[in-house]
């Protein structure tokens, strides 16, 4: 199976409550008129091969990101096929 990893803010994390504007209307929990964002690396793990580790932190800065990015490329010794950054 194929790994990709996410970095990103809130948007990625899935945790953005929209109003009308939902990527997916199957997190209809919260009424009719809010829905609660189903985020893409769910989509992407759950449509594809991906196994995917989403490390998405609401509020992080473009610079946080990056440094988290480079720290876990030095540690990790099995690396992902596909990185996606959010850039804000």
């Amino acid at each position: 199976m194929k790994k990709l990893w996410v970095f990103g803010t809130s948007h990625s994390a899935g945790q953005c409550k929209l109003k009308d504007e939902s990527i997916s209307k199957y997190d209809n929990k919260f009424g009719p008129d809010q829905f609660l964002v189903n985020s893409f690396p769910k989509l992407i793990h759950n449509e594809t091969e991906y196994s995917v580790k989403n490390f998405s932190i609401p509020g992080i800065n473009h610079d946080m990101q990056l440094f988290f990015i480079v720290t876990l490329v030095g540690l990790v010794k099995e690396l992902p096929d596909v990185i996606i950054i959010e850039h804000r």
